[in-house]
């Protein structure tokens, strides 16, 4: 295991009290997506990608951390598709929830799109994405209301 003195993502969002500029976003965000793509090429998926468990290390590069739930992209029979509910609740897909069967790369991906909503805005755009969550709901059925309320 590698040190990574400069902790974690979740730390380093909160620290200055502002949302990161785009720069930084961009710089760290590019970093976790390479770090997940090179998980998915070597045929598994994360499942639990969030700010606590991306680190940073000596010279502020991401390490991807905490492979509990990592599981093979093909899934349990085979099939390309994973179907346990698992994953911390802000940043599962809705797949998840519903209980239907799931693409574990897509999931890693979702979980992706709640971090970067959070790095450029300091709040996640829900707290689950759960279609009976009232915010998920306005974002799925009317972005344009949902984005109008985000900005």
């Amino acid at each position: 295991m590698e040190l990574c003195p400069n902790g974690e993502l979740i730390e380093t969002l909160f620290y200055p009290g502002e949302p990161f500029t785009e720069p930084i976003t961009r710089y760290v965000f590019k970093q976790i997506l390479d770090g997940l793509k090179s998980v998915h090429q070597e045929g598994l998926v994360h499942r639990d990608i969030k700010p606590e468990n991306i680190l940073f290390d000596q010279e502020w590069n991401i390490k991807l951390a905490d492979f509990g739930f990592a599981t093979l992209s093909s899934g349990r029979e085979g099939s390309g598709m994973c179907q346990t509910n698992l994953g911390t609740p802000g940043y599962k897909a809705p797949e998840i929830y519903t209980g239907s069967p799931y693409s574990g790369t897509d999931a890693d991906l979702f979980a992706c799109g709640v971090i970067l909503f959070i790095m450029l805005n300091h709040n996640p755009p829900f707290t689950e994405a759960d279609p009976k969550n009232p915010y998920y709901r306005r974002l799925y059925g009317n972005p344009a209301s949902f984005w109008k309320a985000a900005a």
